[in-house]
């Protein structure tokens, strides 16, 4: 029988010391650059705020340019400006914010959104028609087919959209979005992206429908025509022999031998 040896402890190996971070240029000029290099995409929350801030900034800018502009509403805003001494930028945004908490939790919210997309655009279009301009023309008369598009949309989509509490402001931003004086406003972006692209696929076959239309409808109203015509002059030869007779006979009664 084998004798067991003597149990030894094993040797502890000592853990190698890591080399210490350097101090020099190297070191704190590496971690300087990379706190430099954190600044053109920070993600912290300040950089986050100021760019936030940046372009809330420049929304304002544009908003007082254009309530600075001359016209019916910047016109409206300068008389109330100098009667109440605001800023006609409060005066704007306190109407809007009201306009909107009204649309949400108001009553007749549908006419006030109705009159929005109307009214204006309206008056506006009977402006441009009485110039000179064309272009204007042509911004008008594309919003009014987006208008058009959207109110049969809305017609069958109203009875399930009707229950949401939004529904309204949206639908009223959705419109101003529309008729709003800027190059990338909603009439041109969905004519340019939606309505004109389907137009040019099948306006020809439309073309070719209502022309078979219109010519049904011709041949249909001369047939109806001419019916009503045959009808109206039989009508009249059988009621004057059939008049003919009794009047006669009237007359000979009252003129009594005179007949005979």
């Amino acid at each position: 029988m084998a004798t067991p040896l003597p149990w030894r402890p094993r040797p502890l190996h000592p853990r190698r010391p890591r080399p210490a971070p350097a101090l020099g240029p190297a070191g704190g000029g590496r971690r300087r650059r990379h706190r430099r290099g954190r600044a053109p995409g920070d993600r912290s929350p300040t950089g986050i705020g100021a760019a936030a801030a940046a372009a809330m900034g420049t929304v304002l800018q544009r908003l007082q340019r254009f309530l600075d502009r001359p016209g019916p509403l910047g016109n409206l805003l300068g008389r109330l400006e100098a009667r109440t001494g605001v800023r006609r930028l409060y005066l704007a945004t306190g109407s809007l914010a009201f306009l909107g908490l009204y649309l949400m939790f108001g009553y007749g919210a549908s006419l006030i959104c109705n009159l929005i997309g109307f009214v204006y655009p309206a008056y506006v279009s009977i402006k441009a028609i009485e110039s000179s301009n064309k272009a204007d023309d042509t911004t008008w008369l594309t919003y009014w087919v987006v208008y058009g598009f959207f109110s049969i949309a809305e017609s069958f989509s109203d009875i399930f959209l009707y229950w949401f509490p939004f529904y309204y402001a949206g639908k009223c931003l959705f419109l101003v979005w529309c008729m709003a004086p800027v190059t990338w406003n909603g009439s041109q972006v969905l004519y340019q992206n939606v309505i004109r692209p389907c137009f040019l696929r099948h306006h020809q076959t439309v073309d070719k429908v209502l022309g078979n239309l219109s010519t049904q409808a011709l041949d249909t109203a001369s047939s109806v025509t001419r019916e009503v015509l045959h009808t109206l002059i039989t009508s009249r030869a059988r009621l004057a022999a059939e008049v003919a007779p009794q009047l006669s006979l009237s007359v000979c009664k009252s003129h009594g031998s005179r007949c005979r």
